[in-house]
This record gives C-alpha cells, sequence and structure tokens, in this order.
C-alpha cells in the first residue's frame, strides 16, 4: 500500500517505541499487523489515518500490510503528502 495513505506524523509513531501495533520498520516503508477491533475504540492512541486504513483492510480481510514507497494506491482511501 502506498505510503501516502498514511501522515508523516503517523510514519514516525510506526517507527516509533511508543507504537501499540505490531509492525516491522525497513529502509523504504514498514509492516503493519492490522490489529483486531478493540483498535478502533483506541483513536486516542492510533492516528485517525491509520485508524481508517485498519477499517478498509478489516472489510477486505487484510491481516498485514505493508506500507511502502511504491505501493498501490487504494482509491477508497485519502492521500496525504506526495510519497506515491
Amino acid at each position: 500500500m502506498a505510503l501516502a495513505h498514511l501522515k508523516p506524523e503517523t510514519l514516525d509513531y510506526l517507527r516509533s517505541i511508543d507504537c501499540v501495533v505490531c509492525n516491522y520498520s525497513f529502509q523504504y516503508g514498514v509492516f503493519v499487523y492490522v490489529t483486531g477491533d478493540y483498535a478502533f475504540d483506541m483513536e486516542d492512541l492510533i492516528p485517525s489515518d491509520l485508524c481508517e486504513v485498519f477499517k478498509w483492510a478489516r472489510e477486505q480481510d487484510v491481516i498485514m500490510i505493508k506500507f511502502d514507497e511504491e505501493g498501490f494506491v487504494v482509491d477508497e482511501l485519502p492521500l496525504y503528502g506526495d510519497r506515491l
């Protein structure tokens, strides 16, 4: 999935030790485990753009997302910045 679906501060969050979702950072992006339904009640802990991606992913039965500089764009999700 395109990095542009995340705000820059969300990518910083995913790469930080404060992150509450399972993830693995790499040079060009990050892998994120799509958390269970409990995450949708944690919008004060998880950035809203990430919650929106999680909701979309759960509807598609996706359990892992690779956010990448060369990732695909999902028309149903908003884009932030120019990281396509």
